[in-house]
């Protein structure tokens, strides 16, 4: 829960649960808040909602490794390789997989 999040939160194994307030304006505004509304313009019109996140958008999972090529010859050929690791973890993982080569300074 962040700081100055005053509604009620509940979570399962797979998501977590908000309480809040979708507020539309006469002007085109919306507004998503956690406490009912105060001051708004007249003609507003409010809605008591529950929205439902999912624990997996707070899960970045993240693989990372370093590799040393001590000669010159078969670091020109590491970028192709790492093109190819690059697709093929892509197409295991079903998400893009970004795969760098940083040249040693």
């Amino acid at each position: 829960m962040t700081q100055g999040y005053t509604g009620e939160v509940r979570y399962d194994e797979e998501n977590f649960y908000f309480h809040g307030w979708l507020s539309f304006h006469p002007n085109g505004g919306m507004k998503l808040t956690a406490r009912p509304p105060g001051n708004s313009p007249a003609g507003s019109r409010h809605m008591k909602i529950e929205y439902s996140i999912p624990k997996a958008v707070f899960a970045t999972p993240e693989l990372s490794c370093f590799v040393q090529i001590d000669k010159p010859k078969e670091a020109e050929n590491f970028h192709a390789h790492a093109r190819a690791a690059s697709e093929a973890l892509s197409a295991v993982f079903g998400a893009e997989v970004k795969v760098t080569v940083h040249d040693p300074e």
